[in-house]
Protein backbone atom coordinates (compact mmCIF):
# COMPACT_ATOMS: atom_id res chain seq x y z
CA UNK A 1 0.00 0.00 0.00
CA UNK A 2 1.33 3.42 -0.93
CA UNK A 3 1.49 6.49 1.29
CA UNK A 4 -1.36 8.13 -0.58
CA UNK A 5 -3.69 5.17 -0.04
CA UNK A 6 -2.67 4.88 3.62
CA UNK A 7 -3.29 8.60 4.18
CA UNK A 8 -6.68 8.33 2.50
CA UNK A 9 -7.67 5.54 4.89
CA UNK A 10 -6.59 7.63 7.88
CA UNK A 11 -8.57 10.62 6.59
CA UNK A 12 -11.72 8.51 6.21
CA UNK A 13 -11.40 7.21 9.77
CA UNK A 14 -10.84 10.77 11.00
CA UNK A 15 -13.98 11.91 9.18
CA UNK A 16 -15.97 9.17 10.93
CA UNK A 17 -14.53 10.19 14.30
CA UNK A 18 -15.52 13.81 13.65
CA UNK A 19 -19.04 12.87 12.53
CA UNK A 20 -19.46 10.74 15.66
CA UNK A 21 -18.17 13.61 17.83
CA UNK A 22 -15.54 11.36 19.44
CA UNK A 23 -12.38 12.93 20.79
CA UNK A 24 -9.26 12.26 18.73
CA UNK A 25 -7.41 11.29 21.91
CA UNK A 26 -10.05 8.69 22.85
CA UNK A 27 -8.45 5.53 24.25
CA UNK A 28 -11.51 3.47 25.25
CA UNK A 29 -11.22 0.19 23.30
CA UNK A 30 -15.00 -0.21 23.16
CA UNK A 31 -15.42 3.18 21.47
CA UNK A 32 -12.53 2.56 19.07
CA UNK A 33 -13.80 -0.90 18.11
CA UNK A 34 -16.30 0.66 15.68
CA UNK A 35 -13.46 2.25 13.70
CA UNK A 36 -11.29 -0.84 13.89
CA UNK A 37 -14.11 -2.99 12.48
CA UNK A 38 -14.77 -0.39 9.77
CA UNK A 39 -11.13 -0.40 8.65
CA UNK A 40 -10.90 -4.20 8.67
CA UNK A 41 -14.07 -4.58 6.62
CA UNK A 42 -13.64 -1.62 4.26
CA UNK A 43 -9.95 -2.12 3.47
CA UNK A 44 -9.58 -5.84 4.19
CA UNK A 45 -6.78 -5.23 6.69
CA UNK A 46 -5.63 -7.62 9.37
CA UNK A 47 -5.70 -6.62 13.05
CA UNK A 48 -2.24 -5.04 13.31
CA UNK A 49 -2.61 -2.98 10.14
CA UNK A 50 -6.13 -1.89 11.08
CA UNK A 51 -4.98 -0.84 14.55
CA UNK A 52 -2.22 1.23 12.99
CA UNK A 53 -4.70 3.09 10.76
CA UNK A 54 -7.11 3.75 13.65
CA UNK A 55 -4.33 4.89 15.98
CA UNK A 56 -3.04 7.40 13.42
CA UNK A 57 -6.39 9.20 13.15
CA UNK A 58 -5.33 12.37 15.07
CA UNK A 59 -2.50 13.22 12.72
CA UNK A 60 -4.59 13.98 9.66
CA UNK A 61 -6.69 16.82 11.11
Amino acid sequence: MGDSEHNSQIEKVAALVVSDKVSFDEQDPQKLEKYLNYVKKQYHLKDEDAIQVVNERPFCI
